[in-house]
């Protein structure tokens, strides 16, 4: 349900997983859920269960920011890239936590603190988003 104008109106949430390397849909399903906060874990799950796929990485905007199915995920072996609303308004807060990137012009990527690189996958001026992964990452999946 989404509160409108009009009122509350029945609304449905596409939850996709999809192969962030040949763009193909692993996984979808319909809910009536307004949020995607619980369906991180879900949807690797359900790529274990039905696919018996196991990704190394996987990539969320900030509506899946669930710390706790993002710690189980990284528990089992599996790198989250999850955006957490807030958490990048200072640079000067993620100084603090230790967290720096700088732009490696040379290799067109970015350095991260941790020693990881992060280069550029998808820039969508449309939907307003760039999404950066691990450069070493492999079998990566995007929950859109």
């Amino acid at each position: 349900m989404v509160k409108t104008k009009e009122g509350i109106i029945p609304t449905y949430n596409v939850q996709s997983t999809v192969d962030n390397g040949s763009h193909f849909i692993l996984a979808c399903e319909i809910t009536d859920s307004p949020i995607d906060f619980h369906f991180l874990e879900e949807n690797v799950n359900t790529l274990k269960e039905q696919l018996e796929i196991v990704p190394q990485t996987c990539l969320g905007d900030g509506e899946y920011a669930n710390e706790e199915q993002i710690q189980s995920l990284e528990t089992q072996g599996i790198e989250c890239i999850v955006s957490f609303p807030g958490e990048t308004k200072s640079k000067q807060q993620q100084r603090e936590k230790g967290i720096t990137f700088t732009y490696n012009e040379a290799a067109d990527c970015f350095d991260c603190s941790q020693g990881k690189k992060l280069v550029l996958v998808e820039k969508n001026a449309k939907r307003k988003i760039i999404i950066l992964a691990n450069i070493n990452a492999k079998n990566v999946v995007n929950m859109l």
